[in-house]
């Protein structure tokens, strides 16, 4: 009986010296700015870490000491010099080519594959072949990543190179017949306002379903904007904080586990689709 009670307190001691500075480990929340979505991701971190410290991108020198995690809350704060010794997640980028530092886990902006194509088929049950609009070389990962949860859902992706606008008026005239919906990537070019404009007015006009890598551009003319919320991806980021604070490792890269869908409801009625409030938000 004394040998076990000796035990017993031999594990105790041991995990109070050893386990307890883990799980204090001191973990900073870089904010970027102070925009209202990224205050939101840092009220989702709170959640995960309520003692997680919050430092504005000016604030950051003189108080990294004894920072075990940096959380860093869109691109500027992504790119700051940070201790060594400290451990990064990165969050609220959409930029694919913005350097990393060495060894930072990266919250992507992109939905989880499986969990996006299968939101795709609730709003076009004929999907059979989904087209992607990328660059060259440009979120190649994701894209194998889209490519397997396709063969596993019987979808087939359907991926063009887009490097100028005429690339992408090429693209598009060579997609009819062979697919029903078009997924653009977070990119520049097919983003800016006139490129987007002619894309959401071509796939109107030829019955193709247009799906934005952001929500508020159904509002647009996109079929629907579908991506992680602010909110899920400052979740994903607290999660990840926290199991690094505590000495865990893990991927390069994480998804976060939700999707935010908003639809308009005008590009559907002209597609003949049918929506209601639980395939996601409705716009005008």
């Amino acid at each position: 009986m004394k040998r076990l009670f000796t035990t017993r307190i031999f594990w105790i001691l041991f995990i109070a010296v050893f386990a307890e500075p883990l799980a204090g480990a001191k973990v900073a929340v870089v904010l970027s700015d102070d925009r209202p979505a990224t205050r939101e991701a840092w009220r989702a971190v709170q959640e995960v870490l309520p003692n997680a410290e919050a430092l504005a991108l000016t604030g950051t020198s003189g108080h990294m000491g004894g920072v075990a995690v940096v959380v860093a809350l869109g691109s500027p704060a992504i790119v700051q010099p940070y201790p060594s010794s400290a451990k990064m997640v990165a969050a609220l980028f959409m930029d694919p080519d913005l350097p990393m530092p060495e060894g930072a886990v990266q919250v992507s902006s992109l939905p989880d594959a499986f969990l996006f194509l299968g939101k795709i088929h609730d709003l076009v049950p004929t999907l059979a072949t989904l087209a992607v609009f990328t660059g060259s070389g440009v979120y190649q990962p994701y894209i194998h990543y889209l490519e397997a949860a396709g063969r596993v859902t019987g979808t087939k992706i359907l991926v063009r190179n887009v490097e100028s606008p005429s690339d992408l008026v090429g693209a598009l005239r060579g997609l009819q017949g062979k697919a029903e919906a078009l997924w653009l990537a977070p990119l520049p070019l097919l983003l800016d306002q006139k490129n987007f404009q002619f894309a959401s007015d071509y796939c109107r006009n030829t019955k193709l379903a247009l799906i934005a890598p952001v929500p508020e551009l159904a509002g647009a003319g996109a079929l629907a904007g579908m991506a992680p919320s602010v909110h899920d991806l400052g979740r994903a980021a607290g999660l990840v904080a926290k199991d690094l604070a505590a000495g865990k490792s893990g991927a390069r890269s994480v998804n976060a586990d939700g999707i935010k869908v908003t639809i308009n409801a005008t590009v559907a009625a002209a597609l003949g689709l049918k929506v209601g409030p639980a395939d996601g938000q409705i716009v005008p």
